[in-house]
């Protein structure tokens, strides 16, 4: 599967940036992503990217997810059920899952993992409530893929740019300031109290 270049536009219009990454549409394969993720030295973890679902399938897709049951499940979900789901050696963080619509429009989508403070960012605005339970650390995986997940299923069906994976908590604010960069007028980041 080879690199892509994509003009990215958001609801807001476009960004004024390019993103590289792969078009996964009607592919049914993910790209496995070497090296060991997680593990004792990740206290903490932010996972980003630009996503373009184009079709449903009824069931999760992965954007970036192991094949076991370990480290981060990072999906969407046709009808918004289920999870994304952080392992840690406190057991299950789990935090909303990303809705599948709108279909064939980008949108940043970007998880953040710390202790005491987990949550989702759709275009740099908070998803679903934050999650407040501990841990000491986000387990460890071999077995990690871009575009696929779960038993080396749940294929993702479009197109996922800019895939950025962080071993620290990114900040609401410098995810939003990246996303809108170059927009002279950015939108307002709704702040959770």
């Amino acid at each position: 599967m080879e690199l892509q270049l994509f003009n990215l536009s958001s609801q807001h219009g476009k960004l004024h940036f390019d993103s590289i990454g792969h078009d996964f549409t009607n592919a049914n394969e993910g790209i496995t992503l070497p090296s060991t993720w997680g593990g004792s030295h990740c206290k903490e973890i932010t996972l980003e990217a630009w996503i373009k679902p184009a079709e449903r399938s009824g069931d999760f897709q992965a954007i970036l997810s192991p094949a076991d049951t370990s480290f981060i499940h990072f999906q969407v979900h046709d009808e918004g059920v289920g999870n994304i789901t952080i392992i840690t050696d406190q057991g299950p963080v789990t935090l909303p899952v990303i809705p599948l619509n709108p279909l064939n429009v980008w949108r940043h989508v970007a998880v953040t993992a710390k202790s005491g403070d987990s949550h989702l960012l759709i275009d740099g605005q908070p998803y679903g409530e934050t999650n407040t339970a501990t841990f000491n650390y986000i387990t460890s995986t071999d077995d990690l893929f871009y575009g696929c997940g779960f038993q080396k299923g749940r294929y993702f069906n479009g197109q996922i740019g800019d895939i950025g994976i962080y071993y620290h908590a990114r900040t609401q604010a410098a995810i939003h300031d990246s996303i809108y960069r170059h927009h002279t007028e950015k939108p307002e980041m709704i702040v959770r109290e």
